[in-house]
């Protein structure tokens, strides 16, 4: 979702509505132990905007996502207090300055310009005592963001990114390839699979599905499978391999009914989308109210859905990532 423009506002919204932060749903997470692709067990998610300067929502999530802007630095204080709360981060890392947004930092990193800010984070990262999700220029394949657009400059600064988590030892941070579900503007030079770094660079791939209902002059309501499946089998094609986050998922209410939305959702998921590990909620009143976390008759229908035995029945789905346990404090 292009939340760029707005992020400082976001944040607000975000702290006032939920606490500020971006957390998947579970009772409880050990650290990360080995796991198989196989498995088909999941988390349920919700995600708004977390900085170091906002509380924790009160109560036990197995993940509580953080977003960055690229000349920030690497959010210990905040991970310290997911990691506390026995939770696990998913910091999106966003390559723009918040004095020139609109400028294409990706020819800068590719270049090697940005060296000495990667290796500062990376640095940082691989000295935090926990395991971290990192999901580097998200949605690449839209035409929203300055990175956008660019796939060999894409995959050139991302892989001068994993490269310099590689060279600080930072055997705790997996990386996210995180694509935008339907390809934008469509064509061939913009499919998400032109930015595919590599397998060797990828160890999740995470994908954005929002149903914008009617709520703009182009958009109408589509149920979740219809949203995902396209994406999604694209996504298993070309990466046969390795999970898939479904790294933020949302729907308008305008234009249809959202809990029937999410009903449908979390019944499609354990026998149409196997390879989904994990999916993460955007619970945020932003372009338009994705939230559920404020509306009553939203919540109880996340609830009932997430309380199946699909989605409760392992309570670390995520930690064969790692394939064995990593320094936590």
């Amino acid at each position: 979702m292009s939340r760029l423009w707005g992020l400082r506002a976001v944040a607000a919204v975000s702290l006032a509505a939920m606490a500020g932060c971006a957390v998947v749903c579970q009772r409880e997470l050990p650290w990360p132990r080995r796991r198989t692709v196989s498995e088909t067990t999941h988390l349920s998610c919700l995600t708004g905007v977390f900085r170091q300067g906002d509380r924790l929502l009160e109560g036990r999530f197995a993940i509580r996502g953080v977003f960055c802007a690229w000349e920030e630095p690497f959010p210990a204080a905040a991970l310290a207090r997911i990691r506390d709360a026995d939770s696990l981060p998913l910091v999106t890392w966003e390559p723009y300055l918040a004095r020139s947004p609109r400028r294409d930092l990706l020819p800068d990193i590719a270049a090697g310009r940005e060296d000495e800010r990667l290796r500062r984070f990376a640095a940082a990262a691989a000295a935090y005592r926990g395991p971290v999700l990192l999901r580097f220029a998200h949605e690449m394949n839209g035409d929203w963001y300055p990175w956008s657009g660019h796939p060999k400059l894409f995959v050139e600064a991302y892989r001068r990114v994993h490269e310099a988590f590689a060279a600080a030892g930072a055997p705790n941070v997996r990386f996210v390839f995180g694509i935008n579900a339907e390809d934008v503007p469509a064509g061939r030079h913009n499919r998400f699979e032109a930015y595919d770094p590599g397998p060797a660079f990828v160890d999740m791939v995470g994908i954005d599905v929002y149903n914008w209902g009617d709520f703009k002059p182009w958009s109408r309501w589509r149920g979740p499978r219809r949203l995902m499946e396209p994406a999604y089998e694209r996504a298993v094609a070309a990466f046969p391999d390795k999970p898939i986050l479904l790294s933020e998922v949302g729907s308008c209410p305008s234009g249809g009914d959202k809990a029937r939305w999410m009903r449908e959702l979390f019944a499609e998921l354990p026998g149409r989308f196997p390879a989904v590990k994990a999916f993460v909620w955007f619970d945020v009143d932003k372009e338009c109210d994705w939230s559920f976390s404020r509306h009553p008759g939203l919540r109880a229908a996340f609830e009932a859905g997430t309380s199946a035995p699909h989605f409760a029945s392992d309570p670390g789905p995520l930690g064969w990532l790692w394939g064995k346990e990593v320094p936590h404090g």
